[in-house]
């Protein structure tokens, strides 16, 4: 095929999403590459003057038509930076966001976890644990989905337990539904909702741990409220109460342990000043794009 002329001797109808027209490497194979809607015909044309490389002309056009099959069905939850399935729940909103293609019900299944769980779910080394665990009692709801054919939609699921909304607290969540297959391992999702009104900021140096939490719904400081930092293996670093602005500081000591995270439980759960926040949920922020530079072990 002549290299000069054979990306405009093809086109397609209706329109591909970003389409490639290119040749194989040793130019014996015209190429089509693109987003092609899903349940749709398509035809391509080839124009009757496409050139091989020795000038001679295909002499005819040539058209074919195919269709492309539904879309898959897929489900996923829409979530900030994630690190073992965790997911901050606002407490007022009491819901979590999907994205859903070609489904027509999600399954939930719910049940309050205690912290001790949740501390014993997120050690490093508990991959295991984790991928088999189950709380005993579970709440199941089927929920019907009116979905557009073929269209990734959000879906706003809200959440309840006992009828009610979700209250601060842990809380872990399955997803599934009966129109998912298996083969790319999103036939049963397990998430660890952590439900609250509290926002809690941490950073951690050396020698020092600095813990600043604040309410949602006014930003106001989460004052006089007890608290206590672990890192991921469950070990106690350190506790106490937060300031009148909503601030909590205390000596740690780090020394040689420097790629190690960190959590902060603060509350009880079913109490308004409940809140948890692991290091790693800012995991994805890439600080370099921004001129930001990282050393995790400063001297």
């Amino acid at each position: 095929i002549d290299p000069e002329n054979y990306k405009t001797a093809l086109s397609v109808t209706p329109a591909v999403s970003a389409q490639s027209v290119y040749l194989s490497e040793d130019g014996s194979a015209l190429n089509l590459s693109g987003y092609f809607q899903p349940e749709t015909q398509f035809m391509i044309i080839v124009d009757a003057d496409l050139q091989d490389r020795w000038g001679a002309s295909l002499g005819e056009e040539v058209s074919f038509t195919f269709s492309t099959p539904p879309a898959e069905p897929a489900l996923s939850l829409v979530t900030g930076p994630s690190s073992n399935n965790l997911v901050f729940v606002p407490e007022s909103a009491s819901e979590v966001i999907l994205q859903a293609t070609n489904l027509n019900t999600v399954t939930t299944e719910i049940s309050p976890i205690e912290v001790q769980d949740l501390i014993t779910l997120i050690k490093p080394e508990n991959y295991d644990y984790r991928q088999g665990f189950l709380p005993e009692s579970l709440e199941t709801k089927i929920v019907n989905l009116n979905l557009t054919q073929n269209i990734n939609e959000i879906v706003r699921l809200p959440l309840t337990y006992d009828g009610d909304p979700l209250i601060p607290g842990v809380y872990y969540l399955g997803l599934t539904s009966t129109d998912l297959s298996d083969e790319f391992g999103q036939k049963y999702q397990k998430y660890y909702l952590i439900v609250s009104e509290n926002n809690i900021v941490m950073k951690i140096g050396l020698e020092q741990a600095l813990v600043w939490a604040t309410k949602l719904v006014d930003r106001s400081p989460s004052v006089e409220t007890p608290l206590t930092l672990y890192n991921t293996e469950g070990e106690q670093l350190a506790s106490g109460v937060t300031d009148a602005e909503g601030l909590f500081t205390s000596e740690i000591d780090r020394s040689g342990v420097f790629y190690t995270n960190f959590f902060t439980v603060m509350g009880e759960p079913g109490s308004t000043d409940f809140g948890f926040s692991i290091s790693t949920w800012g995991q994805s922020d890439l600080y370099y794009e921004t001129g930001i530079r990282v050393n995790t072990s400063p001297k």
